[in-house]
């Protein structure tokens, strides 16, 4: 248990919240922000330190008062736009290099790799694309403004209300079906963020599970109907790309509960 310590969330959303609740349950006093007072801001309120907050605004600095750890999980793009400003991105990252002096962990995203084909390591320049440039550019804004400091790179999430079945069982066919995806399911994504938690360890990681499966393989799981496109598309930006997850299996010593066909089955419901 880890009564008496503060852990703060910037961004409680269908990956932080789960991940609160996580923490919560050890013992853990949280604080989170959301974009809006949902029907599960009102429900923590009482027990959690709630805000509502969009980026950009002034940030409050009681909220992060006396945290022992600090997690950015603001989604880098709005709906997929990568064209917005990153102005409101490095005056947090300002903000938060100059105010906080706890342990600090990024959610970024494996779409740092769009364009590049391969094995992919940490290692690896970001991809050419829009997307891919423009993560890099936030993580270089965190990266300029702190230095106790950890990116997670998270694979495509899985899991509850981002169930693979409900889109593939309306579509006859599967663009780019070559394409290879990089999964993680919110089981293991609340585990890895759970083990920073709770020892942090510096560094940038990618974090997708073992199981890499083509997209015409990948939603074939929940529709057996659906079928390669014959539509003519341009040259994919993820086909045959492996992000590699050897050190972030290494560094928390990390065991993907949810890693085979079977497993995201059974557990996307």
């Amino acid at each position: 248990m880890e009564t008496g310590k503060k852990l703060a969330v910037l961004g409680a959303g269908w990956l932080g919240l789960p991940f609160c609740k996580a923490a919560h349950a050890l013992g853990w006093d949280v604080a989170f922000t959301q974009t809006e007072a949902s029907a599960a801001f009102h429900h923590h309120y009482e027990r959690w330190h709630s805000l509502v907050y969009h980026l950009g605004q002034p940030f409050p600095d009681s909220f992060l008062e006396g945290a022992h750890r600090l997690v950015i999980a603001l989604p880098p793009s709005l709906k997929g736009k990568t064209n917005h400003s990153l102005a409101p991105f490095e005056e947090l990252a300002a903000w938060v290099g100059a105010n906080v002096n706890c342990p600090v962990l990024i959610l970024s995203s494996t779409g740092i790799y769009d364009g590049l084909q391969g094995l992919l390591s940490e290692e690896n320049a970001p991809g050419p694309t829009l997307r891919a440039q423009h993560l890099f550019a936030i993580e270089s804004a965190w990266a300029k403004h702190l230095s106790n400091f950890t990116i997670f790179r998270l694979g495509g999430l899985i899991g509850p209300n981002r169930h693979p079945g409900k889109w593939a069982a309306g579509k006859l066919e599967v663009d780019r079906p070559e394409d290879s995806l990089q999964v993680l399911h919110l089981h293991d994504a609340v585990m890895a963020l759970m083990t920073w938690v709770h020892d942090p360890f510096p560094g940038t990681y990618n974090v997708v599970c073992d199981y890499r499966p083509n997209r015409l393989d990948f939603y074939k799981l929940w529709n057996p109907l659906i079928k390669s496109s014959t539509q003519q598309l341009p040259p994919s930006e993820g086909l045959q790309r492996v992000c590699l997850n050897t050190k972030i299996k290494k560094a928390a010593h990390l065991v993907f509960k949810v890693n085979s066909p079977e497993d995201f089955v059974q557990n996307s419901v």
